[in-house]
């Protein structure tokens, strides 16, 4: 389900020709700049995006997205981003001061707009406490969320 979600977006976003004008080029190659927060959103990106976009990935394996504290050079990612994909659902609380330092001015996609959050005995399955109120963050485990937090990125693209 969640592959043919992607090829949907992908065909969708290739319907749509190239990198058009405006903001979205980045770095000389006309492709779009985008950042991705997680390494679930850049993959999503790339499926989606493939070739026609530029992807930085700021969070690496192993890197706990709770406590992350972006270098200079993930400041300057975001400034020049063109579009940025968040979780969002509490992920990443570093990611608003990260925002406001580095002025970013793109199109912004939340992952987590539209989709199902998990809440209480359920959500602390995974053994993470994300508080009753927030939910748990971890929306990429549910591929009816996937086939959301997809479409969510597609729209980005598309809008850059």
């Amino acid at each position: 389900m969640i592959v043919a979600a992607v090829l949907g977006a992908s065909a969708s976003l290739a319907a749509c020709g190239g990198s058009g004008g405006g903001s979205g080029t980045g770095g000389g190659t006309g492709a779009p700049r985008v950042v991705a927060t997680t390494a679930v959103a850049a993959d999503f990106a790339r499926a989606i995006g493939g070739d026609g976009i530029e992807i930085t990935q700021l969070l690496r394996p192993g890197v706990d997205p709770h406590d992350y504290d972006p270098p200079a050079a993930d400041l300057e990612a975001l400034a020049a981003a063109d579009l940025l994909i968040e979780n969002g659902v509490w992920l990443e609380g570093w990611l608003a001061e990260a925002v406001s330092a580095s002025g970013v001015d793109g199109t912004r996609v939340v992952m987590a707009e539209g989709v199902l959050i998990r809440h209480g005995a359920a959500a602390e399955e995974h053994g993470d406490d994300h508080g009753e109120e927030r939910g748990d963050p971890h929306i990429w485990y549910d591929p009816r969320n996937a086939k959301i937090m997809v479409a969510n990125i597609e729209r980005g693209l598309v809008a850059v």
